[in-house]
């Protein structure tokens, strides 16, 4: 039950929705940092913030790199949160 609370203040946060936005575009293909360096922002980013990188991801997938495609759905799995 806490984790459903913790999970829930994190996607209150959301509402604002300008950090996440900035999140977002750090790992966007025209972001001018290399791959590597956006897999490690991706392992700093708390659930509300990839759930925010994944809804975009969903919307364009062209703007993302495959491999950060795949960094964010690992680090939602090691989260415990199973993309379908």
């Amino acid at each position: 039950m806490n984790e459903l609370k913790s999970l829930s203040g994190q996607i209150e946060f959301l509402s604002d929705g300008r950090l996440a936005r900035m999140k977002a575009y750090r790992v966007l293909k025209e972001c001018g940092d290399n791959t590597d360096k956006k897999i490690a922002l991706i392992k700093s980013y708390g659930v509300g913030d990839l759930l925010y990188v994944l809804r975009d991801i969903e919307r364009d997938a062209n703007q993302y790199d495959e491999a950060v495609i795949k960094g964010v759905i690992d680090r939602l799995y090691d989260m415990g949160i199973m993309c379908i």
